[in-house]
């Protein structure tokens, strides 16, 4: 604690004191306004700096502020077009990968709301059947063994076409359309309905054009093979 001498009988006195403990005479206390004032100067100095730090660093935090809040707007959009792709991509692989690939001579079954039947894609071959005006074209026959287990329509009671479960495109994916006439192929019979409860081969004609030389054959968006035309 600082203290002040009384001038009068040399008694130290506490700095706030006015009057001297010891004679009572009033104390020369202008050190101890010096002392304020000197402190008081401090204080201020002290806070014109602070307000000075302040004032420069205010564009930085303020730059800073709003830096990080368009990050974290960027970043959630980026997030959320980032989800809504995936989500595009997973439904579109969702649906190629439902569509499993099978090779030339594997049977699969196929469930419809008409009943159920399997299929086995054999071969498929050029034939001779195109005799249109336009030279570049061609008759290509999807031969398949069919076996109806009980697929039955009303509206086609004769049996099981299995053409209409089928698609079928080139090697440059051009795709192949039915071809409405034909005739007995042998082994293979061409635009033969398969009744309920029997199996048979069936010769499916397609026109191709005279640049396919391989197809694939989607059955029921369930299955695909591709092979060659012999």
């Amino acid at each position: 604690m600082s203290y002040i001498k009384c001038e009068n009988c040399g008694v130290e006195n506490e700095l706030d004191a006015i009057f001297c403990k010891n004679c009572g005479k009033k104390i020369n206390n202008k050190d101890k306004h010096t002392i304020k004032s000197g402190t008081l100067v401090v204080s201020i100095g002290v806070l014109l700096i602070g307000i000075l730090v302040v004032f420069i660093s205010a564009p930085f935090i303020i730059g800073m502020f709003i830096e990080n809040n368009l990050s974290k707007t960027s970043s959630e959009n980026t997030s959320s077009n980032t989800t809504q792709a995936t989500d595009y991509i997973t439904d579109e692989e969702k649906t190629s990968t439902s569509i499993k690939k099978i090779k030339v001579d594997d049977t699969v079954k196929i469930n419809t709301d008409n009943g159920d039947f399997e299929i086995k894609i054999d071969n498929i071959k050029k034939s001779d059947w195109y005799n249109g005006s336009d030279k570049d074209c061609f008759v290509g026959l999807v031969e398949c063994e069919v076996n109806n287990i009980n697929f039955y329509d009303e509206w086609n009671p004769d049996g099981l076409w299995p053409g209409q479960y089928l698609v079928v495109t080139d090697q440059n994916n051009y795709l192949a359309d039915d071809w409405n006439t034909g005739g007995d192929d042998g082994e293979y019979h061409a635009l033969e309905q398969v009744p309920k409860g029997t199996r048979s081969k069936v010769a499916i004609p397609y026109v191709f054009t005279k640049n396919s030389k391989s197809a694939k054959i989607n059955i029921n968006d369930k299955y695909y093979v591709t092979l060659d035309i012999k």
